[in-house]
């Protein structure tokens, strides 16, 4: 039977996920990030691919690539054989292993383009939100890596944020840690590069849902035109002087910066929850396009 959290278990895991990153030095205050809404939305997102995964693993051996801090094995493991989870970042690991527990899952340090397992080792190969961490010039080595890894049959499923809703045209990724954010017409090009007939599903949720994580990305031209590229001139050390000019014109119209993504409102927060639900969100086919995030599978038939 599959195990689908309740929303008390969601927001547990959100708590544990916001401590870590605060430990890690990734955020500076948990307790905000805590209380923050939308960025409590954009896990449970995270969280709707796991369950959306369920049904292509039952009773499969399954690689989850990039399983950062471990909240989505629970939920595979209510499906899925074995589970093999992996990351590069070693206190990630340390947190999912002290998190988790069971004879079949297991846990391991590795690079996402040089993974050590054998040839067909796998039925299913999860990967969500790592695409876009993979510099565009090793995304098709990723991709051939993890096909190499499937057997025949066998499947990659694969989540990636849509840039369309996220950035304006030309805008680079607000998150610094992204090389590159697709499209639904981008997504499909890279992946049919080494999987022939993938189909891509939307994660779609009710309208002010949406709308809230729509709010929680949206930037305005002055921020993407103006004042980042002011940032990265100031980055690259222009006189003391220009530099503080800079920021004082930057200052009269601050975007949201990182520090700034999650302005944390408490009363907002339990009004919020007591509505949220995770039936609130669905899976669509025809209107990927306008989904927050995509949701790609992708079948090594030879």
């Amino acid at each position: 039977m599959f195990c689908v959290p309740s929303k008390t278990d969601i927001l547990a895991e959100y708590n544990r996920l916001a401590r870590f990153l605060s430990e890690t030095g990734i955020i500076e205050n948990p307790n905000r990030y805590s209380r923050n809404f939308p960025a409590f939305l954009s896990f449970a997102f995270h969280i709707q691919a796991y369950l959306m995964a369920l049904p292509f693993c039952g009773g499969k051996r399954v690689l989850e690539v990039g399983c950062f801090s471990g909240y989505g094995e629970k939920i595979l493991l209510s499906s899925a054989g074995e589970v093999i989870a992996c990351d590069n970042d070693i206190k990630a690991l340390v947190s999912a292993g002290s998190n988790i527990e069971a004879e079949n899952l297991r846990f391991l340090a590795a690079d996402a383009v040089q993974l050590p397992f054998p040839d067909e080792s796998f039925e299913v190969v999860i990967a969500f939100q790592i695409l876009e961490h993979i510099s565009p010039a090793r995304v098709r080595g990723f991709l051939r890596e993890v096909k190499r890894i499937i057997g025949k049959g066998g499947l990659l499923l694969l989540t990636t944020p849509n840039r369309s809703l996220r950035l304006l045209p030309f805008q680079r990724p607000f998150n610094r840690e992204h090389y590159r954010e697709y499209t639904l017409k981008q997504l499909r090009e890279t992946l049919e590069e080494v999987y022939t007939g993938c189909r891509i599903k939307g994660i779609r949720a009710e309208k002010w849902i949406e709308e809230m994580e729509k709010e929680r990305v949206r930037q305005s031209p002055f921020q993407v035109y103006l004042r980042s590229p002011l940032s990265r001139i100031m980055g690259n050390g222009p006189p003391g002087g220009i530099r503080s000019r800079i920021r004082g014109v930057m200052n009269l119209r601050r975007g949201r910066g990182d520090k700034d993504r999650f302005p944390g409102d408490g009363d907002q927060f339990d009004a919020c929850y007591h509505r949220f639900s995770m039936e609130d969100f669905y899976q669509t086919e025809k209107d990927a396009q306008n989904a927050p995030e995509f949701f790609a599978i992708c079948e090594k038939r030879s």
